[in-house]
C-alpha cells in the first residue's frame, strides 16, 4: 500500500507499508486523522499525509498521519548505501513514537516499511 512521498537528501522516495503494518498500527490507535486543527494541515505539508480532496478535506479517506518511526539503530550510510544497491530501505517491525505524547515513548509495531527509490511517474 502506497501512502506518501517524502524527501530526502533533495531526492524523493516513495514510502510503502505493508497490510499487515497499516492494520497493526490503526488496532493500535497510533494513525492519526487530519482534521482542520491538526498543526500543520493548513497546506497539508506534513509527513505522512496526501491529499486527492482539495480544500475540503473531509473529502479525503486519505488523510491519514501514519505514525513517527523510531529511526535509532539505523544510519542514513546503511540507508543511502541500501537505496543505491537495491532501490529500497526496510524497516522489519519498526518502534514508532506514541502520538501525542510528549515523551519519547515508543511502542512496537509488526510489519515492513519500505522506503522506495522513487521513478516518478503517477503512481
Amino acid at each position: 500500500m502506497r501512502l506518501e512521498l517524502l524527501s530526502l537528501a533533495s531526492i524523493l522516495k516513495q514510502v510503502e507499508y505493508t497490510p499487515e503494518w497499516v492494520q497493526n498500527v490503526i488496532d493500535n490507535d497510533l494513525v492519526s486523522f487530519v482534521n482542520g486543527d491538526t498543526p500543520g494541515s493548513n497546506p497539508l505539508n506534513i509527513p505522512g499525509a496526501k491529499t486527492w480532496s482539495g480544500a475540503d478535506m473531509t473529502n479525503s479517506e486519505s488523510e491519514l498521519l501514519m505514525p513517527t518511526i523510531d529511526m535509532r539503530g539505523h544510519s542514513y550510510e546503511d540507508f543511502q548505501a541500501s537505496i543505491a544497491e537495491k532501490g529500497y530501505y526496510e524497516i522489519k517491525n519498526p518502534n514508532v513514537f506514541i502520538p501525542n505524547v510528549t515523551t519519547s515513548q515508543t511502542y512496537p509495531t509488526e510489519g515492513i516499511v519500505r522506503i522506495n527509490q522513487w521513478v516518478g511517474g503517477n503512481n
